[in-house]
């Protein structure tokens, strides 16, 4: 079993190692992992399918931040997401008998983390009234790749999770960044300029985006390698 994490963005991917590369495929020998910044929304599927289509045995793995549709969730709780929905979609679920094993092996360094669903949405979602429809369908967080990555892996015949952390909460309200990072997941500059020299008000929650970056970063990739020790411990106890 080979884990495959797969970045939505590079500013994520960036918590686990400073790579250069959009869609260039890293490897973790020391942890034993395979890693790479996929591009956001339907561009991660995209990329599954493009460059791991041989045989061998994978383990696909969205990881990174998502918006939280439960009140109690706080920055930096870590969601493992099993179930996942998207709008005018049927449920997708991965089913294992050792969710609750993996969440106890993860929960050793204090993090707060529970088993939810997701839901894939293709817009940031903001308002409340819209937090709130997602949590009465049963979803706990809000993302863009989940969904059609977990198809993806299904059509392929590769077990899915997600592995996302709380980064806005729910009564946060952030301005839609999403033109501001490329489809290859990585940030635009000349886009972040002309952002904001149309909307300065928005250079405050921009700020606000960096710094919650950097203090959550350390779960984000604490996560990841955690995870790819304990796929790697049930491998070897198999």
């Amino acid at each position: 079993m080979i884990p495959v994490f797969l970045f939505p963005t590079m500013t994520e991917m960036n918590a686990l190692s400073k790579s250069p590369k959009a869609a260039h495929i890293y490897s973790d020998e020391k942890h034993s992992f395979l890693y790479l910044c996929s591009g956001p929304g339907r561009e991660t599927a995209f990329l599954m399918k493009k460059l791991f289509s041989s045989r061998e045995p994978y383990f696909f793995v969205t990881i990174g931040y998502a918006g939280a549709l439960d009140s109690s969730y706080q920055r930096g709780d870590l969601v493992i997401c099993h179930r996942f929905l998207a709008e005018g979609q049927s449920p997708l679920q991965s089913d294992f008998d050792w969710l609750e094993e993996g969440k106890a092996f993860l929960q050793k360094q204090g993090l707060n983390i529970s088993l939810g669903t997701s839901y894939t949405s293709e817009k940031i979602v903001s308002n409340l009234s819209q937090k709130d429809n997602l949590s009465g369908q049963g979803a706990h967080v809000v993302e863009m790749e989940n969904y059609w990555a977990a198809q993806m892996a299904q059509e392929m015949g590769k077990p899915f999770l997600s592995l996302r952390l709380v980064f806005d909460t729910y009564q946060t309200h952030l301005p839609d960044f999403g033109r501001l990072v490329k489809k290859n997941g990585v940030p635009s500059i000349p886009q972040t300029i002309l952002h904001l020299s149309t909307r300065p008000h928005h250079l405050l929650p921009l700020l606000k985006i960096f710094s919650w970056t950097k203090k959550i970063a350390p779960h984000l990739s604490y996560s990841c390698i955690e995870w790819a020790n304990f796929l790697k411990s049930r491998s070897l106890n198999a």
